[in-house]
């Protein structure tokens, strides 16, 4: 690279990482899946033990995830501590790795750099990628992204390779990078799967593949990294396949878990309506160029597009649908946008332009018009969301603890299951902080939620949040407060009311 090409790349990686990075350890950690991984990782960190992920003490059979973002986290946590900042890093920066894919595919494979910066920014732009549960919190869903488009791009680099060497290597990657998939989130780093078997059922390479040696080598490395952990956790956990399969295989795909059923077009009504706007307006226009492409572009944005649709479908029949499934279509399809922008500049250069040698400027300028608006969205969402993000009741107690310098022992009284509390708990060494649960959360699973009696001594200290736990605590105990923060305060017990 010259100065210049490597300035532009800096400045580039720097635009990027704007609306990943900024103000990433502001938000209150989330209630579900995050706080979740969070107290998984800091318990990891804590007992040792790196095979079974824990929480409360017990073998978390609430989720069955293979551990690989977990033990990023812990690293993160060593360098860090135990903060939110710590939990999100592994995300954003697997955001920021999978754009970089995008971009040296680009490059490297379809031999256009423009191309690449174009993809990059659709990508970085795109709502349903740019925000919570995939880039920008603590979640499964933006590492798994990184894996899966990285198997994506190699099996078109395979798809398109002549040269039998490059293609073996290749085949050994794309089994290396789904078993990473399935060790970040279980069956759902293989549901890309089925695009692919259709492209090779089309194109004719089933026959080949089944004939070559070193698909089953490459299956049996596969085989080894992924269900190895699985069957090797069973042998210390005993229960687990049997959970993966109630949660993640038939649970989670024949049956609608805690109330997540949609209609069948769900993810193409979301992606319509925002998770993918503007860019969804540019696929029909992707479609009608690149068939008037060169045969090379025309067989990529149809690979693209094959994984893409064939992934919808899979989640689209799911019986439990959440709105960040559909995540790990946005790498392949800004691909796919990008091929449309990239040959509009070419025409308004060729046909208004001709005269002139050197459009570089005009080139910057045409990415400022169409890429102007929606980046500065993602990172005006991006450096409000402290200000945009209204605080339910019970995500208050985090923000709370801190603020509290004394006493140095009190309670934290629950009316329902709270992750992020417990991870306070576990993460305030410098506190000894017990916590009370009114309700189980879910019956059957005690184990895992935990359950605590509405029982407190005089001159107890205890911390209330949540409105519905302060009704209960009314009923029975008198007491004065000691510091408040909106609907939190923290309170001593004067004494026990007699019921009549």
């Amino acid at each position: 690279m010259q100065s210049k090409s490597i300035l532009t790349f800096l400045l580039f990686i720097v635009v990027c990482a704007v609306p990943l990075f900024l103000n990433l350890d502001t938000m209150p950690m989330k209630l579900w899946d995050e706080s979740r991984l969070a107290n998984n990782a800091i318990e990891m960190l804590q007992n040792g033990n790196w095979l079974i992920p824990h929480f409360e003490g017990q073998p978390d059979m609430w989720n069955t995830k293979p551990p690989l973002l977990i033990w990023v986290q812990v690293v993160f946590m060593k360098i860090f501590g135990c903060n939110e900042l710590a939990l999100r890093l592994p995300s954003a920066l697997a955001g920021l790795g999978t754009i970089l894919l995008v971009f040296f595919f680009c490059k490297k494979t379809l031999q256009n750099q423009v191309l690449g910066y174009m993809a990059a920014l659709v990508l970085v732009t795109t709502t349903g990628y740019v925000t919570d549960h995939v880039t920008r919190t603590g979640d499964y869903d933006a590492f798994l992204i990184f894996w899966t488009t990285l198997s994506s791009l190699l099996f078109i680099a395979w798809a398109n390779s002549e040269e039998e060497k490059e293609k073996t290597k290749l085949l050994y990657f794309i089994a290396i990078s789904f078993a990473l998939a399935v060790l970040t989130k279980g069956i759902a780093g293989l549901m890309i799967l089925p695009g692919m078997f259709i492209y090779l059922l089309v194109a004719k390479k089933i026959i080949p593949l089944l004939k070559n040696k070193h698909t089953y080598f490459a299956l049996i490395s596969f085989l080894f990294l992924a269900a190895g952990y699985y069957f090797l956790r069973e042998q210390y956990n005993e229960g687990y396949l049997q959970a993966v399969w109630e949660n993640e295989l038939g649970g989670r795909y024949l049956t609608s878990l805690e109330g997540n059923e949609k209609e069948f077009y769900f993810y193409f009504r979301k992606m319509w309506e925002g998770r993918f706007s503007p860019w969804l307006y540019f696929i029909p226009f992707a479609l009608l160029i690149s068939f008037y492409e060169k045969e090379g572009v025309q067989r990529f944005v149809k690979i693209l597009l094959y994984i893409s649709v064939f992934y919808l479908l899979v989640i689209s029949f799911s019986k439990t649908s959440l709105i960040w499934y559909d995540a790990p279509v946005y790498p392949l399809l800004a691909i796919v946008v990008a091929v449309g922008i990239e040959k509009l500049l070419e025409s308004i250069k060729y046909f208004m332009f001709t005269s002139i040698k050197n459009t570089s400027l005009l080139t910057v300028l045409f990415l400022v018009a169409v890429f102007g608006q929606p980046y500065f969205s993602r990172v005006s969402n991006s450096y409000t969301v402290n200000k945009l993000w209204t605080v339910p009741e019970n995500l208050r107690y985090q923000q709370f603890i801190k603020q509290v310098q004394t006493p140095n022992e009190y309670t934290i009284f629950l009316h329902n299951y709270n992750a992020p509390v417990r991870f306070y708990k576990k993460a305030t060494t410098d506190k000894k902080i017990t916590i009370k649960q009114q309700h189980e959360f879910l019956t059957g699973i005690s184990h895992t939620f935990g359950k605590g009696e509405l029982l407190f001594e005089k001159d107890e200290v205890v911390m209330i949040c949540e409105t519905s736990a302060r009704t209960e605590f009314q009923k029975h105990y008198i007491y004065k407060i000691l510091q408040n923060w909106k609907s939190c305060e923290l309170v001593a017990i004067e004494s026990l009311i007699q019921n009549e």
